[in-house]
């Protein structure tokens, strides 16, 4: 008998963001810009993780810090908090991050280098 075969699901869950601290670690498999609130242009990210694919959506720090990271990439992304702008508006803060050196492949465990 071959070998038995592990189901993933595909569909994406949305990442929340609730904490500070919250993070999300993963391939970043698809960058996407859709119509969003308003009709402005958001980016959409799609990221596999170790606890399956995740569906971020765009912020202006989000968008800003994976601009010019390619598909295929493995990324870390961390909510900051909120901050106050000059005009009152509450805005979320995020640090985007790209591994270098050593990654973890989440389907197998292997570290895969870069």
């Amino acid at each position: 008998m071959g070998k038995q075969l592990e189901w993933r699901s595909t569909i994406p869950v949305v990442q929340p963001w609730n904490a500070v601290g919250d993070a999300l670690e993963g391939w970043l498999i698809s960058k996407l810009s859709t119509p969003g609130p308003g009709d402005q242009l958001r980016g959409e990210y799609i990221l596999d993780t170790a606890d399956g694919v995740r569906l971020v959506f765009g912020t202006a720090k989000i968008d800003q810090g994976l601009d010019r990271v390619d598909e295929g990439r493995y990324i870390r992304i961390t909510y900051l908090g909120e901050e106050e702008t000059r005009r009152g508006y509450k805005v979320k803060l995020f640090n985007v991050e790209v591994a270098s050196g050593d990654a973890v492949n989440t389907e197998t465990g292997e570290l895969i280098g870069y």
